[in-house]
């Protein structure tokens, strides 16, 4: 069974602009850094504003 991570981010306590698709990208890089095998999935995911049960964020 594979790990699922899920970080919810809220815009009026992060600011706005941390939901520019290059910003939320390399966060979203970043904070998974240290995990393997669903990295690229779940930047994907959450640099096009979407939450992991694909919905949009926001």
């Amino acid at each position: 069974m594979p790990h699922v991570i899920e970080i919810v981010l809220f815009p009026e306590v992060l600011g706005r602009d941390v939901f520019g698709p290059m910003k939320v990208f390399h966060a979203a890089s970043g904070i998974l850094e240290q995990t393997r095998g669903i990295k690229q999935a779940y930047s994907f995911r959450f640099a096009a504003g979407l939450l992991l049960d694909g919905k949009r964020a926001g």
